[in-house]
């Protein structure tokens, strides 16, 4: 991995904020809507596996896999 300086970090924060301020409305709700989905879905695989097997750390584990 390579060492990036901070202001080259910043920078690369700022533009990546600017174009996403410019994004259309319906392309903004597109993406919401597809984000919120893949957390429901994250969220019930873990807890569907945390039941099941009845450890909470396989869920903890499976999360972040979702």
């Amino acid at each position: 991995m390579d060492y990036l300086k901070p202001a080259e970090v910043v920078a690369t924060m700022i533009e990546s904020g600017t174009r996403k301020a410019g994004l259309s409305v319906p392309d903004l709700l597109v993406r919401g809507a597809l984000s919120g989905a893949i957390l429901g879905i994250a969220t019930s695989l873990a807890i569907t596996a945390s039941v099941q097997t009845g450890v909470a750390l396989v869920g903890a584990l499976i999360f972040p896999v979702g």
